[in-house]
């Protein structure tokens, strides 16, 4: 994907692995968001697999039955982005500004969290 494909929309960026317990453990809710939001236009999911070889990635959705897709970064993430943790995420509203990163396990299935996204894309 394109940097220049992104620009003007919602981004939702999640750093993990297969091998991750707390990324595995918060893939429902992140999927069941996806399927919310998968024909909306104004929002992009980008699940950057942080495994050595984005395989392992694929197997793991195919095995779970999961329909997001997955990615792997191919240069160097910026540090304000991304520190290292696992899982990572991060929501960027349309004009580029991060309004959310969190650290380590989350649930996205909740109504707070569905209602700011909602929010940033009618904004």
């Amino acid at each position: 994907m394109n940097t220049a494909d992104l620009k003007g929309k919602v981004l939702f960026i999640n750093f993990w692995a297969s091998w991750c317990p707390q990324c595995i453990a918060e893939f429902p809710s992140i999927e069941k968001l996806y399927s919310k939001y998968k024909s909306n236009e104004d929002i992009v999911f980008l699940m950057i697999n942080m495994d050595d070889d984005i395989e392992i990635g694929k197997q793991f959705l195919v095995k779970k039955n999961y329909s997001i897709p997955i990615f792997q970064a191919t240069s160097k993430l910026p540090k304000e982005i991304y520190s290292g943790a696992l899982p990572t995420t991060v929501v960027v509203d349309k004009n580029g500004i991060v309004r959310m990163q969190y650290q380590g396990f989350a649930d996205y299935g909740g109504e707070k969290f569905n209602l700011q996204i909602k929010q940033l894309i009618e904004d």
